[in-house]
């Protein structure tokens, strides 16, 4: 009888400690949506460009671009890559809860060496939202 009331104890816990599967992640309103066109943007502005999230085979694929605006227009937008991240997500669902999460999602980061940026075009239909970054 003992043994059963820790693991109780500790089973409550963490399913009060688990948020709720559909809450905003935090810092969430501090995107801008690109609504109309990227071509608002000026040349020269730092900025963090987060594509909509592509289902690949058994995982959902989210990329995000953080670089210098070297041109913009209707179509989309030139990006001076100075860093990529890429997140694999294998269980949508599972992948949110705190600890367990770690075993569905993957992250890799890659960064350029100064002055070696990467230019890369992104069409407006990609981009699902634009974040400025102060320098």
């Amino acid at each position: 009888m003992r043994a059963r009331l820790p693991s109780l104890a500790i089973a409550a816990s963490i399913l009060l400690s688990v948020p709720a599967l559909g809450d905003e992640p935090p810092g969430a309103g501090r995107r801008i949506p690109v609504v109309d066109s990227p071509a608002i943007l000026p040349p020269g502005a730092r900025c963090r460009v987060e594509l909509h999230p592509e289902a690949r085979a058994a995982a959902i694929v989210e990329v995000s671009y953080e670089g210098k605006v070297v041109s913009a227009d209707g179509e989309g937008l030139t990006l001076a890559v100075a860093e990529t991240r890429r997140k694999d997500v294998y269980h949508p669902e599972a992948a949110r809860l705190p600890l367990i999460g770690r075993l569905f999602t993957n992250v890799g980061v890659t960064r350029a060496r100064p002055g070696e940026e990467k230019d890369v075009r992104i069409s407006a239909e990609k981009i699902r939202a634009v974040e400025l970054v102060r320098d």
